[in-house]
């Protein structure tokens, strides 16, 4: 595991965390709109602790 498995899913829940409504599409709901803005936060901050796990595993794994 490289550094760089760390990056991929950290830069991925930072870009889902900042830009929500871009990944939304335009004709929903606001109801819908709602949900999958809820969803995606939850994707993000997913993404975000994964990359965390990966970055103690590399730490604290075999040299």
């Amino acid at each position: 595991m490289s550094y760089i498995d760390i990056l991929i899913p950290l830069v991925g829940g930072i870009v889902v965390l900042q830009f929500p409504s871009a990944l939304i599409p335009k004709n929903a709901t606001e109801d819908q709109k709602a949900k999958r803005k809820h969803t995606l936060v939850i994707v993000g901050w997913g993404l975000i602790g994964l990359s965390l796990i990966y970055l103690i595993i590399k730490i604290l794994g075999p040299k």
